[in-house]
């Protein structure tokens, strides 16, 4: 190992960057001073360490301080991507393969990250894409929680719509609205019109192990499914239902991870309706 010491000192106080590098052959590191605009570069061909790294990012050095618009739209055009280093010698760097991103895709979506090198090569500044992360998941998670107020909403609409007017509601568990609408198939009523589908509130809802989803699929139909998806929309279970009349789902908590789902009833590629479950820890 050598040791380079490289003194540099700017506008504000003076800087002493230490270096430890490899002094094989194989690796090889350039400093250089751009004498026009007084930028200092250290190229290398090898790995850099250290215990820590900060940039400047005090307010008092900045202005035109903007929230970044548009920022979920930003992140979803970009790529990750793997990939190893066009190998200019035989030694171990250039196997290894690695996890990032193409500077010239980011350059069309976010040009603030990306420069060009004296050797007019591309660099990204990975570290400034943080602030483009953290407001595009504060985005998602509005949308998150958006929708499941909206889903929150349409599954107490479905509720009242599912309850008959009149229905006994003394204290007999029997009885309860509740427990007819979570029964088993042989205690569920049949639909007043046998040719609409019907989906009932899973039982028991939270759950942590298994809980049953109850239907109700029409004589005449061709085809029914149920979907779960997770509250970002993502397909987690596609489950044929083969039979009709009163049908009974069982979904087993180990196949899923802690959360809240939507579970939707699709008969002849049409959504009948949509409720919400949570699965526990």
């Amino acid at each position: 190992m050598s040791n380079i010491a490289v003194f540099v000192r700017s506008r504000y106080s003076p800087l002493a960057v230490v270096s430890y590098v490899n002094s094989t052959s194989t690796i090889t590191w350039q400093l250089i001073e751009n004498s026009t605009n007084k930028n200092f570069y250290v190229y290398g061909s090898g790995q850099s360490w250290s215990y820590g790294w900060n940039a400047l990012s005090d307010r008092r050095l900045k202005q035109n301080i903007n929230t970044i618009p548009n920022a979920l739209s930003k992140v979803l055009q970009l790529r990750g991507v793997t990939y190893n280093f066009i190998p200019r010698d035989t030694s171990a760097f250039y196997k290894k393969t690695r996890m990032g991103l193409i500077a010239q895709e980011v350059l069309k979506v976010a040009p603030e990250v990306v420069n060009m090198g004296q050797d007019s090569l591309y660099g990204i500044e990975y570290g400034n894409l943080v602030g483009l992360l953290v407001e595009a998941i504060k985005a998602q998670n509005s949308r998150i929680d958006s929708l499941a107020t909206a889903l929150s909403d349409c599954c107490n609409r479905n509720h009242e719509r599912n309850q008959k007017p009149g229905q006994d509601t003394g204290s007999s568990p029997n009885n309860s609205p509740n427990n007819q609408q979570q029964g088993t198939p042989n205690q569920l009523q049949s639909p007043s019109n046998p040719q609409q589908g019907i989906l009932y509130q899973n039982n028991p809802n939270p759950f942590s192990q298994t809980t049953t989803i109850n239907c109700f699929i029409p004589e005449q139909s061709n085809s029914s499914s149920l979907m779960v998806f997770d509250m970002s929309g993502s397909l987690k279970r596609t489950i044929p239902i083969t039979g009709k009349d009163n049908q009974s789902i069982v979904i087993n908590g180990s196949e899923l991870v802690a959360g809240m789902y939507l579970y939707t009833l699709i008969i002849d590629n049409k959504e009948i309706d949509t409720k919400k479950m949570i699965l526990t820890q």
